[in-house]
C-alpha cells in the first residue's frame, strides 16, 4: 500500500512543477513583451489624418507632372532631381528620410536646390539600407508630395 502512495504523491508533485512552468512561462513572456520598444510611424497620426485630403491633392499634382521628381542614390550621396519646368529659387518645402526600424534615425532637411534643381543630400552619415525618402513640396502655388524607397549601399 505504501508503494501506491507514493506514485499518487509523485503524480501531484509532477503537476505542481508543470503548473509552476507554465506561470513562469507567462510571466517571462509579460515581461519580455512589456520591454519592448515600439515606434509609432508617427506621434501626430491624429493631425495628420485631419490633413489626409491634402496629402492625396499633393499626390494627384505630382502625378500630374510630365517630368517627376527622381531620387538616384550614388555612393557618397543620395541626388533629388526636381522638375525642369520649375524655376529651383521658386521651389521650397522639406526632404524627410524615414527609417522604419527606428525613428530616432530619421533625418529631415530643407529644400535647397542649385541650379540645375538638384538637393544633394551626403550619406556618410546615414545608416546602409532601406529609406523611405519623403517630399513635400511647393512651386507656383500648389503643393506637391512624393515618396519613393531608396537603398543606401
Amino acid at each position: 500500500m505504501a508503494k501506491g502512495t507514493r506514485n499518487k504523491s509523485m503524480w501531484g508533485i509532477g503537476l505542481l512543477v508543470a503548473y509552476g512552468a507554465f506561470i513562469a512561462g507567462i510571466l517571462a513572456l509579460v515581461y519580455l513583451s512589456m520591454s519592448q520598444q515600439i515606434d509609432l510611424v508617427s506621434e501626430k497620426y491624429y493631425d495628420q489624418g485631419i490633413h489626409y485630403q491634402d496629402r492625396i491633392t499633393a499626390l494627384e499634382n505630382s502625378r500630374n507632372l510630365r517630368e517627376k521628381l527622381s531620387v538616384s542614390v550614388q555612393p557618397t550621396e543620395l541626388i533629388l532631381q526636381f522638375p525642369k519646368e520649375f524655376v529651383p529659387a521658386d521651389i521650397a518645402g522639406r526632404i524627410t528620410l524615414y527609417r522604419a526600424d527606428d525613428k530616432h534615425k530619421d533625418a529631415s532637411f530643407d529644400i535647397s536646390l542649385d541650379t540645375t534643381a538638384r538637393q544633394r543630400i551626403p550619406t556618410s552619415s546615414l545608416l546602409h539600407g532601406l529609406w523611405q525618402v519623403k517630399v513635400n513640396w511647393k512651386a507656383n502655388g500648389l503643393e506637391y508630395y512624393t515618396e519613393q524607397a531608396a537603398v543606401l549601399p
